[in-house]
């Protein structure tokens, strides 16, 4: 055999331990990303449900120190966002690698628009104790009994029923 066949040979088990070694990798890349991915969506459900814990606070009376920690907050919403992007990106890129979705990655999409809309609808709104308050009564829960009996504990004036101009009234 000559040599060029014999280095011709040696360098095809190079090329296959160079791919073999490449299939682990990307094995490996595509399980840290599903980790990731389950990761990233509970840290994300769990922040999503601490606004109405802070809207219980606030309601209790503890405005002052809900807003203290507006800050903190924000920053761990924004961080949780990043880290729903970046693992929106991962999961793409193991996807095209495998051949097949990341496990959770179609939840990722809903997961940043929730976070999305919590940031505008509140961190955008909120820069002083007033506005913590009135985000929180906006979206205080309360069931279709409680507001009955808010209504008729605090019935309209009798001059709303005595008023012409409809503000509301639907457009002709």
């Amino acid at each position: 055999m000559s040599e060029t066949l014999l280095l011709e040979a040696t360098t095809m088990n190079g090329i296959e331990a160079a791919v073999g070694c490449l299939d682990d990798l990307r094995r490996l890349f595509a399980e840290r990303t599903a980790e990731l991915v389950t990761v990233v969506l509970e840290s994300a459900e769990r922040f999503g449900a601490a606004w109405p814990v802070c809207v219980k606070a606030v309601a209790s009376g503890q405005t002052e120190r809900i807003h203290a920690l507006r800050d903190v907050l924000h920053g761990a919403l924004l961080h949780r966002l990043g880290a729903l992007r970046q693992a929106a990106r991962l999961a793409g890129m193991a996807a095209a690698l495998e051949g097949k979705e990341v496990a959770g990655s179609e939840r990722l999409p809903g997961a940043i628009a929730n976070l999305e809309r919590l940031h505008s609808r509140v961190f955008e709104q909120w820069r002083t104790a007033e506005d913590l308050e009135d985000l929180a009564a906006a979206d205080y829960p309360l069931s279709a009994a409680q507001l009955e009996a808010v209504a008729a504990k605090y019935p309209p004036p009798a001059s709303w029923y005595e008023e012409e101009d409809m503000k509301f009234a639907p457009a002709e």
